[in-house]
Parts: C-alpha cells; structure tokens; sequence
C-alpha cells in the first residue's frame, strides 16, 4: 500500500514531468516558428532578399492570391502594389477589392476609358471617392492605379459603401424612364437631402420600391444597382438604427461570397476554377475561418472553391510591426499606434500594453526588416501549443504566411494638406 508520503512525491514528480514537457512544447514551438521566418527588405519600390524570392514563389505556383490587410497605413497598399505586379506578370488576371460589385464595374469602366493617370484627378470629385470606401485615402488610389497598370482587372465584391448613396442615386435619376422609377428615385431624394448616411438609415421600404421599379430596366446595370442598395440598406442599418450586427456582418460575407460566385459565373465554364485572381481586403474577411459573429471568412470560402476545382490559394496576412496608422470604422480618422495583432494584448488592434509579454513578442519586437512567417508547418502540429490563445489559434490556422511592417506610416487622406 501507497504511503501518504509516496503519494505526495508520485504526483510532485508527475507534475514536474508535465510542467517540463509544457516547457519543451513551448521551445518546439519556437524553434519552428524562427525556422520559418523569412526577412525582408524594402526600399519603398522593391522588397529584396532571399524573402522576398521565395515570397515571389508562392505567389508564382497559386491559383487565387489573397491579402488580408491592416487597413489605413501607407505602407500595405504600396507592398501590395508591388506583389499585384508580381501576380500579373505571373498571368493572374483580376484585382477583386473590397468595394461593392457596381462600383466595382464602374471604377474598372472607367480606367478602361481614360487609363489610370486619369483615375488621380477623377478621385477629386467627392461623389466619386466617396463611393469607395478605401479610396478616400491616396495610396489606397495608386495602389488601383498601379494595379491596373500592371494589367489586372478591378473587381468589387462587398456591399456598396455607406457614402455610395449619392453617385448611385444620380446614376439611377439619369435612367428615370416610367412614373414608378421616378416616384422611388424621388423618394429616396427627399431622404437624402437630410441624411448623409441614407444608403444605410432610410427605410427598407424605399429601396424595395426601387428594386421593383429598376427591375427588367433595358439597361441592366441600373436594375443591379437598384438590387445592391437594397442588399446593402439591410446590411448597414442595423448598425446605424439597432439591430443584430452579428446577423449583419454574416450576411454581408455571405453576400459577398454569393456575388464571387456569379462573376465566377460569368468568367469560367461549368466545373472550372475561373481566372488566377488577386485579392485585397481587411484580414478577417481573409484570414481566420469563423470570427466572433459566426461568420466564414471569404478566405476559407476561397480557399475550399480552390480545393474542388483542384487549385491552390495562398493566403498573406499583412500587418503593421510598429509605426501608425489611421483609426478607422467612423469618420474620424487620426493617426494611432499601429502594433502587430500578435503584440497587442489578444488582438485589441493598437493596444501597446502588455506587448513584452506576449507569445510572438520574442520574434517581433525590435525587428527593423519586414518579418515574414510561414504558418502552415506551425499549423500541423496545432493541436499540440495548447499554450496559444483562442485568438492566436485562429489566426495561426487563418493566415499561410504573416507579414510583419515595421514602422508603417499612416495613409494619407485626400484632400489634407
């Protein structure tokens, strides 16, 4: 029989046997994550270094391309610029953006009309810029430019901006031809003139009355366009009157997905992948697969679309490794400490408390080149860093490689001095 005593030192040893393999979990985990750390130079036009090369390759072997951004810096839209170029010259075909799909078709119509030396100037009138949400800021602006330069397609995908109202309801005033389209245009005017967010704020009523006057409209455009804004009414208002958000911020990525697959549609035969395509959008609509509000990311959609039609996608999540960005998600935009989600206390985006502490501080901190990780090796042994939080988990298995900026600067909003 077990003395007291024996029992005592039996589970002191265990839990000494315990604590050491946690300890040597932890320094596996950290080897293998410095194992697959690449850096990166970057000189403001060019990333160089091995980095950069096998970067490059990744992107040359994918099928779909998707970048999940750190909004509002200077420095992801002028990165991704540079590997959208990469993407074209490696046959990739389109630019599919976080705009709305009518927009979307609009900003692409015109740089096909003018060119994209013409797109800097046509960006001043406010109808215009305001109607994309991004490009309110200028590198957001070159970014298309130099896409389109490269020889990729504009794309949108997204609800219709909340600003977006008063271009489309021009749009939509100028293709007035029966009594039932002018009464719903000219209701949805009287609202308007009174309420800066009206895409979002006026009642649902409204754009159900415009749907069904623009339906079967000879131009098919106005009808889509008449369809989108009352898609996009149901999406915004509840933040903007109350309502379930999170049921709003799945059907937005429902939405989305669903607007993927009729261009997909539209591009491809029956059974077919569809064109090598690059995306750019906020990181979680890219990266992790099921967020806070329950919602699949357009990533994992992407990323399962590839697995059936027997291609590949590769997922970059791009982020800030200290310096400022914008503040974004309202009107006031002022710069704010940009710090690595993985720095930032559990992924409270520009906390810097608590950054020495965090599981990813020993690889990114103090790191002056562009840090790039490559999670999926991490990723097969997942279930064994029990240590990682919930949030790091997701990302981990969200994103095939991360990229970490430092210093960034802050995006440039049109029209400041």
């Amino acid at each position: 029989m077990r003395t007291l005593t024996s029992i005592i030192a039996i589970a002191a040893a265990t839990g000494l046997t315990a604590s050491v393999a946690a300890q040597d979990r932890e320094a596996e985990f950290h080897a293998l994550i410095e194992a697959n750390t690449h850096r990166i130079a970057w000189d403001g036009e060019q990333l160089t270094g091995a980095g950069a090369e096998w970067l490059a390759s990744e992107i040359e072997v994918a099928h779909y391309f998707m970048i999940g951004e750190r909004h509002a810096t200077a420095d992801v839209p002028e990165i991704a610029a540079h590997l959208f170029e990469l993407a074209a010259a490696d046959g990739y075909s389109h630019a599919v953006l976080e705009m709305g799909p009518i927009m979307g078709a609009e900003l692409n119509s015109f740089l096909e009309a003018n060119g994209a030396d013409a797109l800097a100037g046509a960006l001043q009138d406010p109808v215009f810029r305001d109607a994309m949400a991004l490009l309110s800021m200028e590198e957001e602006q070159e970014f298309v430019a130099d896409a389109y330069r490269a020889g990729l397609q504009i794309a949108g995908l997204d609800q219709e901006f909340i600003l977006s109202g008063e271009y489309h309801l021009r749009r939509l005033e100028a293709g007035v031809q029966t009594d039932a389209q002018l009464d719903a245009v000219n209701a949805l005017r009287t609202v308007a003139e009174g309420e800066q967010y009206f895409v979002g704020a006026a009642d649902p009523a409204l754009y159900e009355a415009l749907e069904a006057a623009f339906a079967g409209h000879a131009d098919s455009g106005l009808a889509d366009t008449a369809e989108a804004l009352r898609i996009t009414n149901a999406i915004y208002r509840p933040f903007l009157v109350g309502g379930p958000t999170s049921w709003s911020n799945v059907e937005r990525e429902n939405y989305v997905k669903t607007n993927w697959y009729w261009m997909n549609q539209e591009l491809a035969a029956p059974g077919e992948p569809g064109p090598r395509m690059t995306f750019k959008w906020g990181g979680l609509h890219s990266g992790p697969s099921i967020d806070s509000h329950a919602r699949i990311s357009l990533g994992t959609f992407i990323e399962d679309w590839a697995t059936v039609h027997g291609v590949t996608s590769f997922n970059l999540g791009m982020d800030c490794n200290a310096g400022e960005s914008l503040s974004t998600g309202g009107m006031e935009h002022v710069p704010q400490a940009c710090v690595s989600w993985f720095l930032s206390a559990g992924g409270g985006q520009n906390a810097t408390a608590g950054a020495d502490d965090q599981t990813f501080s020993r690889h990114l901190q103090g790191v002056e080149e562009i840090v790039l990780i490559d999670f999926r090796p991490v990723r097969e042994r997942l279930r064994e860093w029990r240590f990682l939080s919930q949030g790091e988990r997701n990302m981990i298995a969200g994103y095939d490689v991360y990229m970490a900026i430092p210093g960034t600067r802050t995006a440039t909003m049109a029209g400041s001095e």
